[in-house]
């Protein structure tokens, strides 16, 4: 299979993007459980973890 960027530039931005999602994460979750609505942090989490997945799918077929 042919990548479009490196692995390790691949690998790099996978781990970025879920260290963001993480820090969100423990961020945003208290809040709505708590009852409070931080709609833009909610957001980054969620993209992020979106954008996270597809990077985890495609290297596992590898």
């Amino acid at each position: 299979m042919t990548h479009v960027m490196p692995l390790d530039t691949l690998l790099t931005a996978h781990v970025a993007i879920s260290l963001v999602a993480i820090a969100t994460g423990l961020v945003a979750m208290p809040a709505l459980a708590a009852g409070r609505w931080l709609p833009v942090l909610q957001a980054v989490f969620l993209v992020t973890t979106v954008a996270t997945s597809p990077g985890s799918c495609s290297r596992s077929a590898d």
